[in-house]
């Protein structure tokens, strides 16, 4: 997969609310990212994986992006002594794990 091709992926999961098919998403990154490998579906489906970038949907051949995952999960923060110490009363760093897992918290 070349560097375009995974940006288009990064920008497709950022959007994407729905489940999708690697098939699907082989197109889209086609589309946008030029051609490239006779297998970047397998390419694409080993990223997916060793990335935690989207998680499969049980019993089928789909996935869902982590946006569309959490879109609608409900969740409750409650500060550590730790972290009220240290004034932190929106631990945002622990809502990485709904985000893209490669975006690391700023300071």
């Amino acid at each position: 997969m070349t560097v375009d091709q995974e940006d288009v992926l990064y920008d497709f999961l950022d959007n994407a609310t729905e489940a999708f098919s690697t098939n699907e998403l082989a197109t889209e990154v086609r589309r946008k990212g030029g051609s490239g490998s006779r297998r970047l579906v397998e390419e694409l489906i080993a990223f997916l994986i060793s990335r935690k970038l989207a998680f499969p949907v049980k019993d089928t051949e789909r996935w869902i992006s982590r946006r569309g995952f959490f879109s609608s999960a409900r969740f409750v923060l409650t500060p550590s002594r730790l972290e009220i110490r240290n004034g932190i009363f929106i631990p945002g760093h622990r809502c990485l794990p709904f985000a893209n897992p490669l975006l690391l918290p700023t300071n």
